[in-house]
């Protein structure tokens, strides 16, 4: 993927500029914050590098130390369960 997608007023995934995607993720992420708070956003999937830089980020800026990395719930049981599945 070599250009962002956002999704128009009809829901549509539409070619964007890198500054409009940009400037989109920030006006969700403060109107998010607005209405619930500084502990009110989460992660997706990501590396242990990705959490630490995301951790740093929120800690530093937006004054919250939660942090749910989704490897440690996803991860973590499909590695049990491989582990009991081939060994």
């Amino acid at each position: 993927m070599l250009t962002p997608m956002i999704r128009d007023s009809s829901g549509k995934l539409v070619p964007a500029t890198w500054d409009e995607a940009m400037n989109l993720m920030v006006k969700k992420a403060t109107d998010s914050l607005k209405q619930r708070g500084s502990n009110s956003d989460s992660t997706g999937q990501g590396l242990l590098e990705d959490y630490y830089t995301i951790a740093k980020f929120r800690r530093a800026g937006l004054q919250t130390h939660l942090l749910d990395a989704n490897t440690r719930l996803c991860t973590a049981t499909t590695e049990f369960c491989l582990l009991q599945s081939f060994c």
